[in-house]
């Protein structure tokens, strides 16, 4: 991970699901399953289900606490805006509350889930190294940063003489590709690990999304207006076609989101958020198959001009307090 002595397998769990779509002993099972599986890394938020989330990962990994890498968010309650999240007390607070959730002493990497507009980056990032020195946190990273806020993170860290931050968590997959140009060239040259997420577009590029598909209560797109706003004839069309290119190598559309992405050097580790073992052991044979040039102008042309999908979701969570 980045400049770490952190070796994350490449495939990780997303703790999204946990709490809320996983019970505590279905999350047990997966992770399980994913241990044996060679997966160790697990990546969550304090305000994942309220806090189950990090409650059930505790339960499941405490007993073996050093083959995880743990690592969870802080900075956003539901949708409340982050101003103030990034505060020394707000911090020193809300560590101790997921180290009490996750049942560990110490949390591999602590995360702010989103840049905290109204607190100076030198207290964020003092007090973050802070718990570094006590023994809380290993290191720390930053998530749903833009590229200008990466670059001002970087260099407030280099005044500050902090060595301690070594990742960033974004939003990237085949179809929505803005990061890809600056983003992450900036955090090769940072030295620090890429984290994925909506690597699989919540499911819409799985491609179990069909023309003519029936919703099943329990998937994401009966439950979230913004999947089925992503599911457009164009989207459709364009994912029955990758799909196609799949199962020509014997492969699923999920295999073939994951596998694209770690073809990208920079990226580090793919969150992937699992509801059973089936969906993990599918997840974690993308990591076997390795895309050649050829493939990847195929891809390329299959989904021919990305900013079709500019206006869809795809995966990210946009918060309008934000901003562009």
């Amino acid at each position: 991970m980045g400049k770490s002595d952190l070796q994350a397998s490449c495939i990780g769990l997303g703790g999204n699901i946990f709490g809320y779509f996983c019970d505590k002993k279905a999350t047990k099972i997966i992770m399980d399953k994913a241990s044996f599986l060679g997966i160790n890394y697990v990546d969550t938020a304090d305000v994942y289900s309220e806090g189950l989330s990090e409650m059930y990962i505790g339960e499941a990994t405490h007993r073996h606490r050093s083959k995880w890498i743990i690592a969870t968010k802080i900075g956003v309650r539901g949708t409340e805006p982050p101003h103030g999240r990034g505060k020394k007390e707000y911090i020193f607070s809300a560590v101790e509350q997921s180290l009490a959730r996750l049942k560990t002493d110490y949390i591999d990497i602590y995360q702010m889930h989103h840049p905290d507009p109204d607190t100076p980056l030198e207290e964020t990032f003092s007090a973050l190294e802070q718990l570094v020195r006590e023994g809380k946190i290993r290191y720390f990273g930053v998530s749903n940063f833009t590229t200008s806020q990466l670059g001002q993170a970087h260099k407030t860290l280099a005044s500050l003489g902090i060595a301690t931050c070594i990742s960033t968590q974004m939003h990237y997959n085949l179809l929505k590709r803005y990061s890809e140009p600056e983003i992450l060239p900036l955090c090769q040259s940072f030295l620090w690990g890429v984290i994925v997420f909506g690597g699989v577009g919540r499911g819409v590029l799985s491609g179990k999304y069909h023309s003519r598909t029936v919703i099943p209560k329990n998937w994401r797109a009966a439950v979230s207006q913004s999947v089925r706003n992503d599911l457009t004839g164009d989207v459709i069309q364009t994912v029955e076609k990758l799909t196609d290119f799949a199962h020509g190598y014997g492969k699923s559309t999920t295999q073939l989101a994951l596998a694209w992405l770690l073809t990208k050097r920079e990226v580090t580790t793919i969150i992937v958020g699992t509801r059973n073992t089936k969906q993990l052991v599918e997840n974690s044979l993308s990591a076997d198959w390795q895309l050649g040039k050829k493939d990847l102008l195929e891809i390329d042309r299959i989904i021919g001009d990305l900013a079709r999908f500019d206006s869809l979701s795809l995966g990210s969570f946009p918060l309008p307090y934000l901003g562009p």
